[in-house]
C-alpha cells in the first residue's frame, strides 16, 4: 500500500510540475487515461 502511494504522490507532483510549466490539455488529458490506465 505504500508503495502504490507512494507512486501516486510522485505522479500528482509529477502533474503539477508539468501543469505548472507547459498548461497543455492536451497533455492532461494524455497523463489522466495513463492514470486511470495504470
Amino acid at each position: 500500500m505504500s508503495k502504490a502511494q507512494g507512486k501516486t504522490l510522485k505522479e500528482k507532483r509529477a502533474e503539477k510540475k508539468a501543469k505548472s510549466a507547459n498548461p497543455q490539455p492536451a497533455i492532461e488529458g494524455f497523463e489522466k487515461k495513463g492514470n486511470k490506465h495504470r
